[in-house]
């Protein structure tokens, strides 16, 4: 039996997400005997900020797509429809507001020490998508945690306290793109134009390991502008310090010239980064999995 580790990156607040890890236990499960797959879940935030105000779900994607309410809904009843042939509690899905999910994902750091992961990550997408409930507010995520099969004085102490929120950070760190971040920040190094506000909080998260790695180099920018050469060699320094230039490649032989060792020139592949609320079905979730 060959087994495999599942890394998943997604967040509580998003329903394909829901969906897509129980077609992943569909899949596992006609595999059983063939494929161990162990599941390791890893935080992303649809909504960062736990300052922002909740706002009607519906309203709230037409504002972010530019799409009207009805069609929004009528790409949520199809998720409703996809969600309850698998088994899924979609219920209340429309009725629900948009949410920070931070502390619930410090919950299912926490829950993994007691192999209750899944778990945990499954009653909260009930309690969000199924009841429609507030997975910020602490009396919501205690009952979870309950749902879990979990202590929830323990987690209670966990909410009251900070722990955790660091391997949260940690793993949504991993999911900012670091050449993107690194733009911003040079941007904001030699015009003086601010980080956009939407951007803020995904740079933080890796504003501290970059300037760690690139040490000084990025306040020498401002002093060489004028040197078009000294501000080149001092660029590739910043990108070699951070492993973003490319490796040297070889000369492909005639062999590997544009076509595979069937003949067949690759396929380009689609990369998109998140799939919206309002498709019918996601070309790429907003979780990403990877297997090892």
């Amino acid at each position: 039996m060959r087994s495999l580790t599942i890394d998943i990156v997604s967040d509580i607040a998003c329903p394909w997400c829901a969906i897509g890890y129980a077609r992943l236990e569909q899949a596992l499960t006609m595999l059983k005997g063939e494929i161990d797959g162990q599941v390791e879940w890893h935080a992303f935030e649809l909504n960062p900020d736990p300052n922002q105000q909740p706002m009607p779900i519906v309203e709230a994607l037409s504002r972010k797509y530019g799409r009207t309410e009805a069609e929004m809904r009528a790409a949520q009843d199809n998720m409703i429809r996809i969600a309850t042939d698998l088994g899924l509690n979609f219920t209340h899905m429309q009725e629900r507001s948009t949410a920070n999910t931070f502390d619930g994902h410090r919950l299912v750091k926490w829950a993994a020490e007691h192999g209750r992961q899944t778990a945990m990550k499954q009653a909260l997408f009930d309690a969000y998508f199924g009841e429609a409930k507030d997975v910020s507010d602490k009396g919501v995520l205690l009952e979870a945690v309950r749902a879990a099969g979990l202590d929830a004085a323990e987690a209670e102490q966990v909410l009251d306290t900070d722990r955790f929120a660091d391997i949260v950070r940690a793993d949504e760190a991993k999911d900012v793109p670091l050449p993107s971040a690194l733009s911003l920040m040079l941007r904001e190094a030699l015009t003086g134009e601010a980080v956009p506000e939407r951007a803020r909080a995904a740079v933080d998260l890796v504003r501290e390991d970059i300037l760690a790695k690139i040490g000084t180099d990025m306040d020498g920018l401002a002093d060489v502008l004028d040197d078009q050469r000294a501000f080149q060699n001092l660029t590739l320094d910043i990108l070699r310090d951070l492993d973003l230039t490319l490796p040297e490649t070889p000369e492909p032989t005639d062999a590997e010239d544009g076509e595979d060792e069937e003949g067949e020139s690759p396929e380009d592949e689609d990369d998109t980064d998140e799939e919206d609320e309002g498709a019918a079905e996601p070309q790429a979730s907003d979780a990403r999995v990877s297997l090892r």
